[in-house]
């Protein structure tokens, strides 16, 4: 009997960086708040770049959850947003993240954040883990008055999620008004992964603008992923050409087993472009001349879902 291969473009997707911003409080605060009008001004730009018709604040938590349908959306992780230091709120807190997240069980799952400088933090983790279905946790080191990822100070939090058994994920690369770039260089997740090999690490944004870095340490590193999220959205409308180069990087260096899809909705906007772009992808005759890696229907499939299902435990 022939086999019959599975049809990949009918599976859905895993987005595993989404967030939900309290618009009410983001509203009343843009006027006043200088840092956060830098903030959403520069974003919509980068929208606008991306093909969106929408304003940050044009949007509606509505608008943001319709978004899992509207795309085909299997599950999206929620993450937080721990503004407060930056802006005096926080655009999306733990506890909006878990009122979604049990809300609309079948489109959300929740990824928490807290300080990693305060020693306080190791319990109230353990507090989230046990009271809900936490499946991931987020750093930005832009937060909490910002650190550095491989400083001796918050090892003990790496401790703590190394125990829990949940994947860490890392901003890196894309800077917003108000943070510094400093915090944000992949290099200084290195030694996170090396001192701690059983903790699985996943590099945000690519780490761009520093792409080979990023690739070169989840190539070295067991315990290192590559998140999509955000760069693809923009680079593929500001620069197609580039994208092709950094994908077929990422696949010449860590395969597509490494590689992980994220939109960071509604940031930078281009999601449905996003997915669409890694569907849709072909590959053409300089490819071929280049010997460039092969994106077919299972790897698209890993790059959308499964890697996803697998280190979440979806």
């Amino acid at each position: 009997m022939k086999k019959i291969k599975p049809n990949f473009k009918s599976k859905k997707v895993i987005d595993i960086h989404f967030h939900i911003w309290d618009m009410e409080k983001t509203k009343k605060e843009y006027s006043k708040n200088q840092a956060l009008r830098d903030n959403i001004d520069y974003l919509d730009k980068t929208r606008i770049k991306a093909g969106e018709t929408k304003r940050i604040l044009d949007l509606t938590e509505q608008d943001m959850v319709n978004l899992i349908d509207e795309w085909g959306i299997e599950k999206a992780i929620l993450h937080p947003l721990s503004t407060k230091s930056i802006y005096g709120f926080d655009k999306m807190s733990n506890e909006r993240v878990f009122y979604f997240a049990e809300k609309y069980p079948d489109k959300f799952l929740a990824c928490v954040e807290l300080n990693p400088k305060q020693r306080a933090s190791l319990d109230k983790l353990e507090e989230y883990v046990k009271e809900h279905d936490v499946k991931s946790i987020n750093m930005n080191p832009n937060f909490f008055g910002g650190f550095f990822y491989n400083d001796p100070v918050i090892y003990p939090y790496y401790e703590k999620i190394q125990k829990l058994g949940l994947p860490i994920m890392m901003h890196t690369g894309p800077t917003l008004p108000g943070g510094r770039i400093k915090h944000n260089n992949p290099a200084l997740v290195d030694d996170v992964a090396v001192d701690f090999p059983d903790l699985k690490i996943v590099i945000d944004h690519m780490g761009h603008p520093w792409t080979d870095v990023a690739y070169s340490m989840a190539m070295k590193n067991k315990n290192m992923y590559i998140d999509l999220s955000a760069t693809l959205n923009y680079i593929i409308k500001s620069s197609p050409v580039y994208m092709r180069i950094e994908l077929q990087k990422m696949l010449n260096t860590i395969g597509p087993k490494k590689i992980l899809f994220g939109t960071d909705t509604p940031g930078v906007g281009g999601g449905k472009a996003a997915i669409d772009y890694i569907k849709n992808y072909k590959q053409t005759l300089l490819d071929r001349m280049m010997h460039a890696k092969k994106l077919g229907l299972r790897e698209k499939n890993m790059i959308l879902r499964e890697n996803a299902k697998k280190l979440f435990k979806i």
